[in-house]
């Protein structure tokens, strides 16, 4: 007696051949996604299924794949396009106040704020205060893989920045190299970044909630491994232009620390150098009103 074939058929069999390649093709998209981004992976999806259709000859599927896929394509680099939004401000913010707080977090366990580079023997800034304060961000990870050993940009280092690059050094809106840093400090020595030293809180004599920690500095063109930052000098040189405190698209940002507490504020449109200059510095005796943290 003949066995039906609806008894016998295996709909969803597959050769080793096969099963292969698709791991290949899964494999590839993701490393797309990983080194372009979404929108690349998102095309390489679209080609291999017109591919696939196209293998069977079924020209229908194929167009209606090539035309949905297109549409989708064209949906994200509108929307990637677009002017930024309130969320996107929110996030910037948002980044901003956890570097505070790990900055924080830093100086309760070491006694005082990471220094802002570290030097070799020769004096020459090696390391960044962003690689120190990892740990307090919850990146161990990468910490553990850092070679102190070698300057910032040595062979493990630069490949490890071009593997793993924490989303939370950069500003969302940013389109500049993924291993670019949207937040900076204002170093000198009157300012919370003395240089190789770790500045104590209790030595800040205008109060940390007055004095400036952090700045936000859209297409900075810093790589953040790297141990550089702005002076006082040049940032105030960036700010004092035509165009002033508009090249922040988002407002202004700064990031203050408190004992215990860390906040950011948008810095006012019509704030002057030298109160800028004095909320920069340790001693510079200002009292200025920002908005709501």
């Amino acid at each position: 007696m003949d066995t039906p074939a609806h008894e016998t058929e295996r709909p969803f069999q597959f050769s080793l051949i096969q099963l292969v390649v698709f791991m290949v093709l899964i494999c590839l998209g993701l490393g797309m996604y990983r080194a372009a981004g979404g929108a690349a992976a998102y095309a390489y999806v679209v080609i291999c299924l017109m591919v696939v259709a196209i293998a069977r000859d079924n020209w229908r599927t194929a167009a209606w794949v090539g035309a949905i896929g297109g549409l989708g394509l064209g949906v994200v680099f509108f929307t990637a396009a677009a002017p930024r939004g309130p969320h996107y401000t929110t996030y910037c913010h948002n980044r901003l106040r956890s570097l505070a707080a790990a900055l924080l977090a830093y100086e309760i366990q070491h006694g005082s704020l990471p220094p802002a580079y570290v030097v070799d023997d020769a004096g020459r800034p090696m390391h960044s205060w962003r690689v120190l304060i990892l740990p307090q961000l919850e990146e161990q990870w990468t910490f553990e893989k850092y070679d102190f050993t070698e300057p910032w940009d040595g062979p493990n280092n630069a490949a490890l920045a071009a593997a793993s690059s924490p989303s939370i050094f950069r500003c969302p809106y940013e389109t500049g190299p993924p291993q670019n840093t949207s937040y900076v400090a204002v170093v000198g020595p009157n300012t919370c970044w003395p240089g190789p030293t770790g500045r104590d809180l209790d030595t800040i004599s205008d109060g940390a909630d007055a004095t400036i920690l952090l700045v936000e500095l859209p297409s900075s063109g810093i790589r953040w491994m790297e141990p550089r930052d702005l002076t006082v000098d040049e940032f105030l040189q960036m700010i004092d232009t035509p165009d002033g405190l508009a090249r922040f698209r988002n407002g202004a940002h700064a990031a203050f620390v408190s004992f215990g507490n860390a906040a950011v504020y948008e810095m006012p449109a019509d704030i002057d150098a030298a109160t800028l200059r004095a909320l920069l510095t340790i001693n510079g005796g200002e009292e200025v009103e920002f908005g709501t943290d």
